[in-house]
């Protein structure tokens, strides 16, 4: 195995295993953001010219399409917000390609009260009422994504938060949520 020295002149030669774990908090917030960039692309709706298109403003159409978004990470929860038309071209909300309204404390910080958890994302679901007409709030997928912050709460924790968020009935307002609608922390190392 290859050793690398720590300091030039100390004498302490540290492993290779040694330089990974130093980096390890750094990669975790690097493949939590990466995650979360693929779960938006994912389920983002591909145009047929696979152009972003988005420059038109108009108000909902027939066949226009919201997507919700919860992004409860490690430094707050977020909301964005995606509007699409009949081509599934992203459509500006706004001056913005997406809504997007970030809120403190995480949801760890609720560790021993999870309806509390729960209630913390009904301000940033009123932000989604806001945009989403009241006619299609009932076809609009909500996702819940969690990562770095409940996964260090350990596992019967943060699936107490995880499902104190899927019974809300806040958050049902806008389409129920299924167990599958909620991402369970990611295990990434």
């Amino acid at each position: 195995m290859r050793r690398y020295s720590a300091l030039p002149n100390s004498g302490r030669q540290e492993t290779l295993a040694d330089h990974a774990h130093r980096y390890q908090g750094v990669m975790l917030v690097i493949l939590a953001s990466l995650a979360l960039v693929s779960l938006v692309l994912l389920l983002m709706p591909r145009s047929p010219t696979g152009t972003m298109g988005g420059a038109r403003r108009s108000g909902p159409a027939e066949a226009d399409r919201y997507a919700v978004i919860f992004d409860a990470g490690s430094s707050g929860s977020r909301i964005h917000v995606f509007h699409f038309d009949a081509n599934l071209d992203l459509v500006c909300i706004g001056s913005e390609i997406e809504l997007l309204v970030q809120i403190k404390p995480r949801l760890s910080h609720y560790a021993n009260d999870p309806r509390e958890a729960a209630e913390s994302l009904v301000s940033l679901l009123d932000y989604a009422k806001r945009v989403v007409p009241a006619e299609l709030r009932d076809q609009t997928p909500v996702r819940v994504g969690a990562t770095a912050g409940l996964r260090n709460l350990g596992a019967q924790k943060s699936e107490a938060i995880l499902q104190a968020v899927n019974g809300s009935s806040h958050l049902s307002m806008m389409r129920s949520l299924s167990s599958s609608n909620v991402a369970c922390p990611i295990p990434l190392l």
